[in-house]
């Protein structure tokens, strides 16, 4: 059985950790419980000149005693009762000022960790790699935010503990060697023994977090899944088999939680009697083997004690560090894996987008899955380019790859001939306007949502905020639906826009990327899910952006686009066809006149 405190790799490694959100405010934590133990251990030291005025206890031939004398001598501090009385309550006031400032400054310290990591969690999150994201659980992401970060900065909180513990020992072990060694040893190996009965206990307090930080992660993601899908659920009456899903963490967390109560209690419970248990069988062995008498041996009880009581409070702190170990190591971690793989997105040159932009014989595979290979594209700048095929043919990674989201295995990206890798992905993003399938809306006011809360507070500034939201809305065509709502542009849509029809939600966020003016804007199946209306004002919103803008739609519904310049039909990752639409549909064996035919849209309606 292995020894059950931490080893000082453990020490060391977790001060690492918490040190890169503490900075060198950790070294005075250190720093103010060494002081807080020391001036205990003083003031119980001085409890032997007190009693030996009084004969109550013996002349003792400790070196220490004789220091602590001479040190009464030099200061010209008679030792009469009184005297010693008055130093010894002034010694426990200066205690008690130092263990609140010790317990303050930790607390301090305690919210800065608490703050600094969801900065860091949250801060990574606009870093991380795309391929990271499609592999990660959603759940175990907002866990760690929600969560974990919560427990790990209890966990801070007992690293604290934990180094005060410490200090406390390591300055009444010394202090007690030097007033009676005997006394000591004995004392010491008691409370090996005792760390050692105790360690099996710390490896179940370990085992049980890693395994709730885990089913936490789980819980996470059933939620998100059952209040996303909840209007599915329960209309077709199918909540109840996944609460059954989400009922297994919920019951295997109650477990755990109450596993890691009983423990960390049995360990509570049990610090006092075996204190007193080793303090009797010092007694006896000192009185009753040794012949020594009970007074002179008072001093080195007391220290024995205070002594003993810090080991078995260590024991109980380190097996809480240890229930909540699991957090810190599961919050860390992520982190590392999220930065290990990110790329600054402000690195890179600016530039300006001027002419075009290239794909040169780009590759790219996913989970050893060949999506493209020698994939060559041309999109023009003001352009309108759509991109059609069946679903499945890489539309929308060919999107990814032209926001930067990923990156191609082979070949290259240019914009106005410069390399994406080599350029400022936030600037190059900035220009980009995007427009999914799944309409992104937020669960605040319309002006908001279009204006992405960038509201100004100044008069002069409002006005021509307000002018650019509601010229956002006209030319997206959301005017109309807006002025019917009860507080026009202040009214709040809801969570997911549900106060809004899906043609409603989907011009709301046209609206926002229209307020955005970018130089390049996406449309990825932005009307695939919608009813004819709801695509015919879409439709003219593209109308209208024509030419001021680059257009680069991704649809598999022809009718969408009708007035492109160029158009580029994907099939199982391979562009099978590209040209004007009118030179398409001129070729009898066209792919396109085929997929026209098929969705019974004339050569008019596409031109």
């Amino acid at each position: 059985m292995s020894f059950s405190a931490p080893s000082p790799k453990t020490l060391i490694h977790y001060f690492k950790v918490f040190k890169a959100y503490t900075g060198y405010k950790l070294f005075i934590s250190v720093w103010l419980s060494l002081a807080v133990s020391v001036v205990e251990g003083f003031g119980i030291a001085l409890f032997y000149p007190l009693l030996a005025e009084n004969k109550m206890v013996g002349q003792s031939d400790s070196r220490f005693f004789t220091v602590l004398y001479d040190i009464f001598d030099a200061l010209h501090i008679p030792l009469s009762f009184n005297v010693v009385l008055i130093v010894i309550l002034v010694v426990f006031i200066l205690k008690g000022l130092l263990k609140f400032v010790q317990e303050t400054y930790n607390a301090y310290l305690s919210t800065i960790v608490a703050r600094d990591f969801r900065k860091r969690i949250i801060t990574s999150f606009e870093l991380m790699d795309y391929r990271y994201y499609l592999k990660t659980n959603t759940g175990l992401l907002t866990n760690i935010v929600t969560v974990e970060a919560n427990a790990a900065t209890s966990t801070f909180k007992f690293y604290c503990q934990i180094l005060s513990s410490i200090g406390y020992i390591a300055a009444f072990f010394i202090l007690s060697l030097a007033v009676n060694w005997m006394i000591t040893l004995i004392a010491m190996s008691f409370g090996g023994g005792a760390l050692l009965i105790l360690n099996y206990f710390s490896d179940l307090s370990r085992k049980y977090s890693y395994s709730g930080t885990r089913e936490n992660g789980r819980l996470q993601s059933l939620l998100i899944q059952s209040i996303q899908f909840y209007k599915y659920l329960t209309a077709t009456a199918t909540y109840g088999i996944l609460k059954e899903k989400i009922l297994e963490p919920v019951n295997t967390l109650a477990n755990l939680g109450f596993k890691i109560a009983l423990i960390n209690g049995f360990v509570r419970s049990i610090a006092e009697p075996l204190v007193l248990a080793f303090v009797v069988g010092i007694v006896y062995f000192q009185v009753s083997v040794l012949g020594n008498s009970f007074s002179s041996i008072i001093i080195s009880i007391i220290l024995f004690q205070r002594m003993m009581n810090m080991m078995m409070n260590f024991q109980g702190v380190w097996q809480s560090f240890c229930s909540t170990q699991g957090a810190i190591d599961m919050v860390t971690k992520t982190i590392e894996e999220i930065e290990a793989g990110s790329r600054d997105a402000n690195e890179g040159m600016d530039l300006s987008f001027e002419k075009q932009i290239e794909f040169k014989d780009v590759s790219f595979s996913y989970n050893s899955k060949a999506l493209f290979s020698g994939l060559n594209i041309r999109i023009a700048k003001n352009a309108a380019v759509a991109f059609i095929g069946e679903s499945g043919a890489g539309k929308s990674t060919l999107v990814d790859l032209l926001t930067g989201m990923l990156c191609p295995d082979q070949g290259q990206i240019c914009v106005d001939g410069v390399n994406l890798n080599e350029v400022s992905l936030q600037g190059f993003r900035q220009k980009i306007g995007y427009v999914t399938q799944e309409s992104v809306v937020f669960n605040d006011t319309v002006a908001n949502n279009i204006s992405l809360w960038k509201s100004p507070t100044d008069g002069a500034d409002k006005d021509a905020w307000k002018g650019r939201v509601e010229a956002a809305a006209g030319d997206s065509f959301s005017k109309e639906f807006i002025h019917a709502m009860p507080e026009g542009y202040a009214s709040s849509i809801g969570d997911r826009g549900v106060s809004l029809s899906g043609g409603q939600r989907q011009r709301l966020a046209i609206a926002r990327e229209l307020y955005k003016n970018p130089e390049i804007l996406i449309l990825d199946e932005a009307t695939s899910a919608l009813d004819t209306e709801s695509e015919r004002y879409i439709q003219k919103s593209i109308e209208l952006l024509k030419g001021r803008t680059t257009l680069v739609i991704i649809a598999h519904r022809l009718s969408t686009i009708k007035n492109c310049d160029y158009i580029y039909i994907l099939k199982q990752g391979r562009i099978v066809e590209q040209g004007k639409p009118d030179d398409l549909l001129a070729y009898e064996h066209s792919e396109f006149k085929r997929m026209c035919s098929l969705q019974q849209i004339s050569a008019k309606g596409v031109q």
